[in-house]
């Protein structure tokens, strides 16, 4: 009977990917057979023959007389910084002499003058007050690999401007649940505070990576740029403030669920666009908005769910125009009374689904579904014009 032996990439063997750029298994001939790990899918022992599938190679067990791995600072893959966290203490392996880590009982700060693109900082682990700060360079990418992190007085990961005022694009992957939790008095207003373009996919090696952020100082996660979903669970389980407060939220793919929070569940100054996945939001606050953007609210694609209980509580709110294009939005109106404004009783906020300082526009394959028993609340609601040339109302 044939006995299968599959090496797949996970644990600890999945980390050395990050580390590690080349495989090579040393023959008794004292020839080296090398090649790039990134083209390795599968490592199969069968019947004494060892198969690597990817470089389609085939070694006899007797053949062999061992197998590295090569380190490269210069791959353009980019290589990999750990960082560990276990309680009080932190461990971090840093292969980089142009990468400077101090560290304070579970706080790393690092900074970068490697001037390479693509490094890998990967954190895991568990602290309750712990941060990890971090001034690049070039563009990077973050992997939070089941991380459990939580700081009384900074943002537990707080992503800076370059020593040179730039802002880098940070790829954000998820591998596993993460989670992270600033305390009430943090001096960073997010959980996750980030003065860098967000990116953030489900690991490439693993699949339904999760994030939950809380903030309890204001915002959960706080970004002076964009903020892009592709894949995996963005879940802002509380926040003081707004769920999310960015210059933009682009959802191309993935979850994205808000509750529990103070103020709006997402607020940008530029942008919300939903191309494509899911996102949920439940709005229970007064006179806040599920969704708001200062400028352009564009729904092209994917689901959009809010339910919407606060008194004068918004689903869509558009400072210059609201687009629904593609998917389904459904908002739930259901306040039992109006929001009275405190310093003035003679303003008065009712729900809406949709609303505009501009244009409303539906068309194409736009569906907006709108439902509940909110008093006096607006389906849509437009200081300018609205306009159905498609989809379904």
């Amino acid at each position: 009977m044939k006995k299968y032996l599959t090496l797949l990439a996970a644990g600890s063997f999945a980390a050395l990917l990050f580390a590690e750029t080349k495989m090579n298994f040393h023959l008794v001939d004292g020839l080296t057979d090398s090649f790039g790990i990134g083209t390795t899918d599968t490592i199969r022992f069968n019947n004494g023959v060892i198969s690597v599938e990817g470089p389609n190679k085939q070694y006899k067990v007797a053949d062999v007389e061992s197998a590295t791995f090569t380190f490269s600072q210069n791959s353009s893959s980019g290589d990999t910084v750990f960082v560990t966290y276990s309680g009080g203490s932190v461990v971090v392996n840093n292969p980089y002499d142009d990468v400077s880590v101090t560290s304070s009982g579970a706080n790393v700060s690092v900074v970068s003058k490697a001037d390479k693109k693509g490094i890998v900082y990967c954190l895991s682990g568990s602290s309750s007050d712990g941060s990890f700060s971090l001034t690049p360079d070039r563009g990077f990418i973050l992997c939070l690999d089941n991380l459990n992190l939580a700081s009384a007085s900074s943002a537990p990961i707080c992503l800076n401007q370059g020593a040179d005022g730039e802002s880098y694009t940070a790829t954000v992957h998820l591998r596993g649940e993460s989670s992270l939790a600033d305390g009430a008095n943090s001096s960073f207003k997010g959980a996750l505070y980030s003065k860098s373009k967000l990116k953030i996919s489900d690991d490439t090696l693993f699949t339904g990576g999760i994030l939950s952020l809380k903030g309890n100082t204001k915002h959960a996660l706080n970004c002076s740029k964009h903020i892009e979903l592709y894949s995996g669970k963005l879940n802002i389980a509380g926040a003081a403030g707004d769920g999310v407060n960015a210059d933009g939220v682009e959802v191309y793919g993935g979850e994205l669920a808000i509750v529990g929070t103070g103020g709006d569940g997402i607020d940008c100054s530029e942008l919300v666009r939903v191309e494509g996945g899911s996102v949920t939001i439940v709005a229970a606050s007064d006179d806040t908005k599920a969704l708001k953007s200062d400028s352009l609210f564009e729904f092209m694609g994917g689901v959009i769910d809010v339910t919407a209980s606060g008194a004068g509580t918004k689903a869509v709110k558009a400072g210059k125009l609201a687009v629904v294009s593609g998917g389904t939005l459904t908002a739930t109106l259901s306040a039992t009374a109006p929001y009275v404004n405190p310093a003035d009783a003679t303003d008065f906020g009712y729900n809406a689904a949709i609303t505009s300082a501009g244009d409303i526009f539906i068309s194409e394959n736009g569906k907006v579904v709108v439902k509940g028993s909110g008093v006096a609340a607006k389906a849509l609601k437009a200081d300018g014009s609205v306009s159905i040339d498609g989809g379904m109302l």
